[in-house]
């Protein structure tokens, strides 16, 4: 999907940034063709040597907050004040969660709902270690951060 982006938007030697599965992402994406980036800054992403039970149990956690998470609420302030209360989201600030709310949901019959929803993010949490990222990192061209 990177690298779909990359090409149907024209560019050359951009830099990425990327957090969590975004940083792996971007880090597929040049490994796959050295490269395509000038320079890559990746916070947190989700590439492990090898995926154990230990991490797979740690993931645990996060599925299950995923599935509980509420997804539609009557309003965007409804939505607001509910996450403003609630970690991890209640430590962001004001504008960061106002963004969040304004670009992640989406107009609903009974109101605004989360544009991924719980079951995809859930999803992305059971199966996001299972790539094999980790030994193509060698083939990455750019410097990373």
């Amino acid at each position: 999907d990177v690298l779909a982006v990359v090409d149907g938007l024209g560019l050359e030697q951009v830099y990425g940034f990327g957090h969590s599965s975004g940083g792996a992402a971007l880090l597929d994406a040049e490994a796959r063709r050295p490269g395509t980036f000038a320079g890559l800054f990746c916070y947190e992403p989700i590439v492990w040597p090898e995926l154990t039970d230990e991490l797979i149990v740690s993931r645990q956690p996060l599925i299950r907050g995923a599935l509980k998470r509420r997804d539609l609420f009557a309003s965007r302030e409804e939505a607001y004040e509910n996450f403003s209360t609630k970690p991890p989201l209640e430590s962001l600030d004001p504008e960061a969660l106002r963004a969040y709310v304004d670009c992640g949901f989406g107009p609903d019959p009974d109101g605004v709902r989360l544009k991924c929803p719980p079951s995809v993010e859930a999803a992305i949490y059971r199966w996001g270690l299972v790539h094999d990222g980790f030994s193509r990192l060698p083939q990455v061209g750019c410097p990373v951060i």
